[in-house]
């Protein structure tokens, strides 16, 4: 069962724009295309916005119940939900 959570005053009806990866960064360093989409990950955590400087990609965190095998990528955080949840 997924949590609701309510902020009051916010509009309720308006369609959340999803968490989007861009890119992943393998632990060489490398850049590379994604692998995986964000619903395929237990948890995701936001790192930093505008990575850098303004209006580039996001960095975060994605991993599943082993946090020392997760996977940096770039993308865009948007509002922090995962489509399809």
């Amino acid at each position: 069962m997924a949590t609701n959570c309510i902020v009051l005053g916010e509009d309720t009806n308006k369609k959340k724009i999803p968490i989007h990866f861009i890119k992943m960064i393998k632990a060489t360093g490398e850049v590379d295309t994604c692998s995986a989409s964000p619903k395929e990950f237990s948890n995701i955590e936001l790192i930093a916005m505008n990575f850098s400087y303004a209006n580039h990609p996001d960095l975060m965190f994605a991993y599943n119940k082993n946090r020392s095998a997760g996977i940096l990528y770039l993308g865009k955080w948007n509002d922090g939900v995962v489509e399809g949840e």
